[in-house]
């Protein structure tokens, strides 16, 4: 049998062919992804098995699904994170506690590690002294948060 040196990596060796995922698919991958849908269950929609995903996502962008993963959830998590500041920023107290709590290491009685004999932090506390400060300011008037017009700052 005489080889064919000339013969080009391209050319097809036979074996069955690579399943790739159309646009649709990714559209739908990256979408389900962003929301924490189950990778089982996007195979299921998608209509393709797991390994799949796996192999696609590692030639397309060459890292685990984990970590694709983890990339596509960065914007999500991102924009959770300014809606919950947003919130607290206009007076809503749980959003204010949920923020300090989970974006600040905040605890309701947090000592300090270097002396457990000093006083704690009351996180009431500061969400009292925070409320205070804005009605002195003006912000907070019925015991609603309102944002100053900027055009009334302008003439003070």
């Amino acid at each position: 049998m005489v080889e064919n040196k000339n013969r080009n990596k391209s050319d097809n060796l036979g074996g069955r062919p690579k399943k790739l995922l159309d646009e649709r698919q990714w559209a739908v991958l990256n979408a389900l992804i962003e929301v924490g849908t189950p990778k089982t269950y996007i195979a299921s929609k998608l209509d393709v098995n797991v390994l799949l995903i796996d192999a696609r996502i590692r030639d397309a962008h060459n890292c685990s699904y984990e970590e694709y993963r983890e990339m596509k959830m960065e914007s999500v998590k991102a924009a959770l994170k300014r809606t919950i500041i947003n919130k607290a920023l206009k007076g809503d107290n749980t959003a204010l506690i949920f923020s300090l709590k989970n974006l600040c290491g905040w605890s309701d009685n947090k000592q300090n590690e270097n002396n457990s004999n000093q006083a704690t932090i009351s996180l009431t506390d500061v969400i009292n002294a925070l409320t205070e400060r804005e009605k002195k300011d003006g912000n907070i008037k019925n015991g609603e948060y309102k944002e100053k017009d900027e055009a009334s700052e302008n003439r003070n």
